[in-house]
């Protein structure tokens, strides 16, 4: 997995010159978002001005955990800051035009607690630009609520 400092949308954006972004591409920011995130490195340039971000499910069993909905900007932002990600690992994807499924194995730890794995599915859609426009999780909510406390 790249580490995220020097692959994103401007580095897609030009290989894809004004056509739609293909598989590969679409990928390729997907992982160095997520390489990035990992190694606890910024990722606001990854997302669209207004990009949307959500946890799956029902927010009020989390309290103040931040699982959206809302901005994708503030909530991934304080959500990197209460989960750190030991390790990250796509197992599968599929693309369809601008939107992408993937599936990940993730290490993690909440707020310097106890480490767990997990299987995380993501919703990913891109705006032209080859930024992420919206992106909705689901994740093990009774894993999370367990961790959470």
């Amino acid at each position: 997995m790249p580490d995220g400092r020097n692959q994103g949308p401007d580095t897609a954006k030009s290989e894809a010159a004004g056509r739609p972004l293909g598989r590969e591409a679409i990928l390729a920011i997907i992982d160095s978002a997520l390489a990035a995130r990992t190694a606890g490195h910024e990722v606001a340039h990854f997302f669209a001005p207004r990009a949307k971000f959500r946890i799956a499910g029902e927010p009020s069993l989390y309290g103040d955990f931040p699982a959206g909905p809302g901005e994708a900007v503030p909530t991934v932002a304080d959500l990197m800051r209460r989960v750190s990600f030991d390790s990250c690992e796509r197992i599968d994807a599929v693309v369809d035009g601008n939107r992408a499924a993937c599936r990940w194995i993730i290490h993690f730890s909440i707020d310097g607690g106890a480490a767990a794995t997990t299987e995380v599915c993501d919703l990913w859609t891109f705006d032209d630009e080859g930024r992420i426009a919206e992106l909705v999780q689901f994740v093990d909510s009774a894993l999370l609520v367990r961790m959470l406390g």
